[in-house]
C-alpha cells in the first residue's frame, strides 16, 4: 500500500500496533489515487471511492468499497438486523451501541452520515449528531458511535 502521509504523524505505528490520531487532511491526492490502483492491482477491482475506518487497538482498518450505504450498530442474536458494520467484535455491546445506530451514505460526491436516533448518539469530530440530519465526512474524521470512536479515511477519485 502507499505510504499515507499526513502533516502531523503516521496512521499506524507498526511499533506499538496502534493507530493515532492525525489531521484532517490526512491523505494528499495523488495517495488516494495510488491506493485506489493498490486495491485494483491486489483484488483486481475498480474503485471509484473508499471509506476507511481505524479502531483503536486494530492492526487493520474496515473497509468498505463502492459502498452506496452503510449501516452501522450491532446485530441481534436473532439474526433479524444485520448491519453492514457490525461494531459487536469491537466491543459494541458494552459501549451502548444501538442496533441501528447510524448510516453513511455516499451522494454521488460525498461520504455523508446520519445518526438514526440512537440512544447513546453519534459525533462527528467531536460535535453531537443530531437525529436524521446529514453530515459530510471529511478525510481523516473522527467519529463516535455512544462510546467507540474511530478516525475515517475517505479515498476518492477526482
Amino acid at each position: 500500500m502507499p505510504e499515507m502521509k499526513s502533516n502531523r504523524t503516521t496512521l499506524f505505528d507498526e511499533e506499538k500496533h496502534a493507530t493515532t490520531k492525525i489531521d484532517a487532511h490526512a491523505l494528499e491526492f495523488d495517495a488516494h489515487e495510488q491506493y485506489l490502483d493498490q486495491l485494483y492491482r491486489q483484488y483486481n477491482i475498480e474503485v471509484n471511492h473508499a471509506l476507511l475506518f481505524y479502531i483503536s487497538d486494530e492492526e487493520e482498518p474496515m473497509i468498505f468499497v463502492d459502498k452506496e450505504e452503510i449501516n452501522i450498530g450491532r446485530g441481534d442474536e436473532m439474526g433479524h438486523i444485520v448491519p453492514e458494520f457490525d461494531l459487536v467484535p469491537f466491543g459494541g455491546r458494552e459501549a451502548g451501541i444501538s442496533r441501528l445506530h447510524a448510516q453513511i451514505m455516499w451522494d454521488g460526491e460525498y461520504y455523508v452520515i446520519q445518526d438514526l436516533h440512537s440512544t447513546n448518539n453519534t459525533w462527528l469530530n467531536g460535535n453531537k449528531l443530531v437525529p436524521y440530519q446529514y453530515y459530510r465526512i471529511e478525510d481523516g474524521a473522527t467519529l463516535q458511535f455512544a462510546r467507540i470512536a474511530l478516525t475515517a479515511f475517505v479515498i476518492k477519485r477526482k
